[in-house]
Order: C-alpha cells, then structure tokens, then sequence
C-alpha cells in the first residue's frame, strides 16, 4: 500500500483510540497489532543503495507470536538441569513450579542530583531452567561509598544465586534452628547467595570499603521470595492499593538499632549525629549490605530477610526500587500513578523515577516494575455510573 492508505488507516487507530466510548477503544494488544499490521502493509519508496531495517523488525515480531523466535543465547552454567538430582529436589521444593509466570517487565534509571550512577539492576526473565519451567530473578542495588560493591553484585548474582540453589538441593533438609525457623530451599539459597555475594567481594576487594544494599526477588510460580538486605524496597500492588513485602534496615528501625548493639564488636558503635542514628566512623545509616568492610565487625550484617508472598488475584505488579524513590514517594503513591499510567512496565518505571527526581530526590533512582498478569485492565476508565471509580493520585505535574 501507499502512503494515503496507511495515512487513513493511522487515522482510523487514532480516532478508535480516541472514541468518547471507552467500550469502543482498543487495548494495547490491538494497538500494536494494527500498527504493526500499518507498517507491513506500507511500501516505503524504493531509495538506492537504503537497507529497510523495519522488515528485519517486523519478522522478528510476527515470529515470536508464532512461537518461532530463536532462543537467546544462555551462560550453560545458569542452567539447571531438570534431569540431575538438584534438578529434581529444585522441582519438588517449588523452585521451578511447571511454566514460569508470564511477567512484563521493565525498569528505569537516573543518576538524579549524583555525580555517578552507583544504583545496578538485574533483570533475569525467566530464569534458565531445562526442565521447560522456570522462575524469576529480579533485583536492585544501591551503591554507596562508591560503585564497586554494586557492580560486583550485578555481574554476579545470577551465575553465584544458581550455584546456591544447586547446593541446597545437593545438602540433605536442613534440621530447623532457632536461627532460621522454618526456611524453606528457595529462601536458604537466597540467604546463601548474599553472602557469598559479600564475601567473594571482600575478597576479590582488599582494603575497599564500598558497599551495597540489594534486594532480590526470586518469582516462583505465584510464590515470591524477597530477599531484602537495606533500604530498597519490594512491593505487591494492585486496585486495592500496596502492600510492602520488604523492610527498610536503617539505623531509624528500633529492632536494627539493638541488633547491632548486641552484636559483638557493635557496642558503642552507634552515634546520634546531625540528624540520625549512625554507624561507625564513616556514618554508615543502614544497618545490612553487601561490602563496607570496615563496619562489618561493628554488627553490620549480609544477612538478608526473606519474606514469602503467594499472589493472589488482586496483585497485579510488582515494584522493586532503590531508596531514590521511596524517600520521597510512598508506597501508596506507588500503587496510584501505577494504575494511573498505561501499563506498559517500562512507561510505569520512568514515569515513578521521574516523579521521584521532580519531588528533589537527591540520589539515584532506581525502577523495576513487573506486572504479574496478562491482559491486566489498564484501569483507565475514570468514571462509572457518573460517579469517579477511585481519587487520583496528585503528582509534581498533575495526574490524568
């Protein structure tokens, strides 16, 4: 076709997007569907010598709705063999629960008012098993006293975490401890996994002292496993609004502060100074990282905690973020600009990092949001019955 036909047939998408029925407008499927649909039927003219990288595109997208796209290639030591004994006690402890969850994910970054970017994310979707199941791996790092402890982090979770849970289904059930009541093997391996992370840092790092906090999400199936070690934060969103699945490890918290009291080497570690409770010499406020080697024996720990969330029909996505937005946006206001925005995973990230850094977050910010369902209404429909469905969520620009 030519240009006047694809012209009419763009303007037909718009007008359908546009129409006062909201019965009447496509979804987000539709729409790429039909622009996609636009795009191949359009014969750009002929230039000499010009590529037409739009076809290669184009294929490539029809051949993944075909279930014919070519695998992407995968580091063999990630993948969990789904005939191997580890495999097996993975299978049956629920780590790998048949198909992986279909996620939608997407993240945004912005150094904000820093002069280096320290935050890191991994996004591992799905997660490499060879039994044709599989899992999620989902996490965020937030660097301080430089970047190091970070990306270290980054480079190595994915290879270090499958290397964990091979281990912990190699090793007969751990007997249950007052220390660690009742984990199960996704959660010890977790707990492995940081601090090996730790440790291979400290010793590939001699005499540096940069550290990290990290937050790692690990979606099994409809269970999720946080594994939480300083103040990022993981939560589980839906219409009903959010619910934290993770806990800020600052000096702020009563219950850390006299944790690190009663460590060893942690008395008279703790120093009110300006505005807060610090930690050590170098004013350290949070109380569990990766690194920071020099407040570690004054009770700082790599020690994560787990917490276990089976999602149900009213969680609809899930954030995970670096403290850049949460000091200045709260969980709530997560849940609002969420179901605010078109949910597009990569357009819901920006717009939550963008707000943060308008609201003067003066750190990296980090977004990753993952939607948790296919299809999910866009709750876009503002008013029912003549009455509004639910409040806006105000924003540093207005809402809507």
């Amino acid at each position: 076709g030519g240009a006047e036909e694809a012209a009419r047939a763009l303007n037909a998408l718009l007008e359908r997007c546009w129409s006062l029925d909201p019965n009447l407008r496509p979804d987000i499927g539709e729409v790429c569907d039909a622009l996609e649909s636009i795009l191949a039927g359009y014969d750009a003219p002929a230039v000499a010598g010009a590529a037409r990288p739009a076809d290669a595109e184009v294929a490539s997208r029809a051949a993944e709705k075909e279930g014919r796209a070519e695998a992407m290639a995968v580091d063999p030591s990630l993948v969990i063999d789904a005939g191997s004994a580890e495999g097996a006690a993975l299978a049956q402890a629920g780590v790998f629960r048949g198909k992986a969850l279909e996620l939608k994910c997407g993240y945004f970054q912005t150094i904000g008012s820093r002069d280096s970017q320290e935050d890191r994310v991994v996004q591992s979707s799905p997660y490499p098993y060879a039994g044709g199941g599989g899992a999620h791996l989902l996490a965020v790092f937030d660097g301080h006293r430089g970047g190091e402890a970070s990306e270290h982090c980054e480079r190595r979770l994915c290879k270090v975490l499958a290397d964990c849970l091979r281990a912990e289904a190699a090793e007969a059930p751990p007997s249950t401890t007052a220390a660690e009541p009742g984990l199960d093997l996704p959660s010890r391996a977790l707990v492995r996994c940081f601090r090996s992370l730790d440790a291979s840092f400290q010793n590939a790092n001699p005499g540096c002292n940069a550290g990290a906090t990290a937050l790692a999400c690990l979606v099994c199936g409809s269970r999720v496993y946080v594994a939480n070690c300083g103040d990022c934060r993981c939560v589980v969103g839906g219409a009903f609004g959010a619910r934290d699945l993770s806990r800020d490890h600052t000096t702020s918290c009563a219950r850390e502060r006299a944790r690190i009291e009663a460590a060893e080497g942690g008395r008279g570690a703790l120093s009110f100074q300006v505005d807060s409770w610090r930690i050590g010499r170098c004013g350290l406020q949070v109380t569990r990282s990766i690194g920071d080697a020099d407040v570690k024996p004054l009770g700082v720990t790599s020690d994560p905690e787990i917490t276990v969330h089976d999602l149900g029909d009213g969680d609809d996505f899930l954030c995970l973020a670096s403290d850049g937005l949460w000091d200045v946006v709260s969980s709530d206001e997560v849940a609002g600009m969420v179901r605010d925005t078109v949910k597009n995973p990569s357009m819901v990230a920006q717009r939550l990092g963008l707000e943060a850094a308008s609201r003067g977050s003066g750190d990296n910010i980090s977004v990753l949001v993952a939607f948790t369902k296919q299809g999910v209404g866009s709750h876009e429909r503002i008013f029912a019955n003549g009455r509004e469905e639910h409040a806006f969520t105000q924003t540093y620009y207005g809402s809507r």
